[in-house]
């Protein structure tokens, strides 16, 4: 499917006036307490951007300043790239085929939560998802060598439902040293989960081949339901 790209950028001035009024660099998120107690959930985010878009940089650069008031220990960013030289035939897989979207900026938050158009209200869409009980942890070991990144690791299911048809993501992304391109995208890997019952632990173990530099990449996994709700996610530096 090949995108408009001129109907699909969002205007940009909407947007720019809700970024002054309402997303302060400054403002730190809400302090747990009472009913927002965080308990362990990292919410995972997937913003789908292009450098022609007019009005992605907007989004890219408010989801880059959650994520440093937040911090990656609650809230991970992939900056997914379509249709420009940062694309992978991967991420069109996922933006066209997987979540079957048609427009941009997009982000979507735990696979579920979806705002198109720059000027959205990211932050309430984390405090929605960010306080809800973990039911999966993850632990990872990311290397690289020889131009591959390797992440061995283990998934355990610590609530008390049994789980099925679950899929264990490798999303490779690169820090370009700039703001809109700290978590760009550069390649995605994924290994199928039959079941996971209450309880139990499973190990896996996902490669990448990197064709391009090896230098500051990040290796972000996550676990998604077929229902493309993300249940938890990891992010971890090469």
């Amino acid at each position: 499917m090949f995108l408009n790209k001129k109907l699909i950028a969002i205007f940009f001035l909407p947007a720019l006036l809700w970024l002054l009024a309402g997303c302060s660099t400054t403002t730190s998120p809400p302090a747990d307490s009472g009913t927002n107690l965080w308990k362990g959930h990292v919410i995972f985010a997937e913003i789908y951007t292009a450098d022609w878009c007019f009005s992605c940089p907007l989004a890219s650069q408010t989801m880059e300043y959650l994520v440093a008031e937040y911090g990656l220990g609650k809230l991970i960013i992939t900056e997914n790239h379509i249709q420009d030289d940062y694309s992978t035939a991967e991420i069109e897989a996922r933006f066209n085929s997987f979540y079957g979207l048609s427009g941009i900026p997009t982000v979507i938050f735990d696979g579920v939560s979806v705002k198109m158009g720059a000027g959205q209200d990211y932050r309430s869409a984390i405090e929605a998802r960010l306080y809800q009980l973990r039911t999966i942890s993850l632990e990872v070991v990311a290397s690289i060598a020889d131009q591959k990144v390797t992440v061995s690791g283990s998934v355990s299911n610590e609530g008390g439902t049994d789980l099925s048809n679950l899929t264990i993501n490798l999303f490779v992304v690169r820090d370009f040293g700039v703001t809109r391109a700290h978590y760009i995208s550069r390649d995605i890997t994924a290994e199928s989960l039959s079941s996971l019952s209450a309880g139990e632990k499973k190990t896996f173990l996902l490669t990448s081949e990197v064709l391009s530099s090896t230098s500051s990449l990040a290796a972000v996994v996550l676990v998604q339901k077929s229902d493309k709700e993300v249940l938890q996610s990891i992010y971890s530096t090469l």
